[in-house]
């Protein structure tokens, strides 16, 4: 784990089967379940994300995105810019990164959907993070 990160409070947009292994791998790896929460407009992604991870989660995405330092958008791809568009400027223009594991998501296209000059990692999980045994590529904007 990352000197600093069980002080960083990582908010997970979307709370599908890879938010659950991407957010209990930091469980695993020492994160406070306090430091982590989730969004998803589904009341069964977000029953299970709580009862699987022990982890809050709500439906409501601007106030995870007003409480997170880090944005891990784990939504669909097709839903990325409309659940990035839905938060007020105010919220997209503070300083915190921004890291979507949404296949086939440009960094430019998360670039323009947030508008302004945003810390963004492009992230690409495999199926095997699913059970703790996944690799990642990523990509970071300038």
């Amino acid at each position: 784990m990352s000197t600093g990160l069980a002080e960083q409070k990582v908010g997970f947009l979307g709370c599908g089967a890879m938010a659950r292994a991407l957010c209990g791998g930091l469980i695993a790896g020492g994160v406070p379940r306090s430091q982590l929460r989730g969004s998803d407009p589904s009341p069964a992604q977000r029953t299970s994300f709580v009862e699987s991870l022990g982890v809050e989660a709500s439906g409501e995405n601007e106030a995870l995105v007003a409480w997170s330092d880090i944005i891990v958008l784990c939504t669909k791809p097709g839903l990325v810019a409309e659940a990035i568009g839905a938060l007020p400027q105010a919220l997209r223009s503070e300083p915190r990164l921004w890291i979507s594991i949404a296949a086939g998501i440009r960094l430019s296209a998360l670039e323009q959907s947030l508008g302004t000059p945003s810390r963004i990692i492009r992230v690409m999980p495999n199926t095997p993070a699913l059970v703790g045994e996944g690799a990642s590529v990523f990509s970071p904007n300038a």
